[in-house]
């Protein structure tokens, strides 16, 4: 018999959300049909964002058989993932044609929200090629799984000239400080 994957949904919330990955048969065989899985590396998410078993057996005389994929809570605000799952190798049958399914694990995860803090909130004046500064630093809630971009802007007596601050400030992903 030759061998279909498909899958019950391909989108799933990072919720702990669940879809089925199903092999299917054309035609019943008086053996069991082992399919074995792998996750290609086409995939975005990693193997702490789902589970997934390896292969789906499919008994002597049926001709369909389905598993579970189930999507990992986290806490991180991320980008939503894929998974590309493909078959590769059949026991007691033959793959029909290349058979490869993909889900998306859609992120449920708010931004963290950003805080600002100086170094110092006043600073000395000067004149000439001298300069005083202060740090002016961003401080995530959480960890993100991106970049968060923090673009600032002043207010205040100062006027243009009597100061420069560099914009924006970026918090690499998987950090939650930054200064400039």
């Amino acid at each position: 018999p030759t061998v279909t994957l498909s899958i019950g949904s391909a989108n799933v919330a990072e919720a702990n959300a669940t879809t089925t990955v199903t092999a299917t048969l054309n035609t019943p065989s008086g053996l069991a049909v082992t399919v074995t899985l792998a996750v290609n590396v086409a995939s975005t998410a990693t193997t702490t964002d789902f589970t997934l078993g390896t292969s789906i057996v499919v008994p002597a005389g049926a001709t369909t058989t389905s598993i579970t994929f189930s999507a990992v809570q986290d806490a991180l605000d991320e980008l939503n993932e894929t998974v590309v799952t493909d078959i590769t190798a059949v026991s007691n049958g033959t793959e029909n044609a290349t058979q490869t399914q993909t889900v998306t694990i859609t992120d449920d995860d708010a931004p963290p929200t950003v805080s600002l803090s100086v170094g110092s909130t006043s600073i000395t004046e000067t004149t000439g090629t001298s300069t005083n500064t202060t740090a002016v630093t961003a401080t995530l809630s959480a960890l993100s799984g991106l970049d968060v971009t923090v673009n600032l802007t002043t207010s205040g007596t100062a006027v243009a000239g009597d100061f420069t601050l560099p914009t924006p400030i970026v918090v690499a992903a998987g950090t939650t400080t930054a200064s400039i």
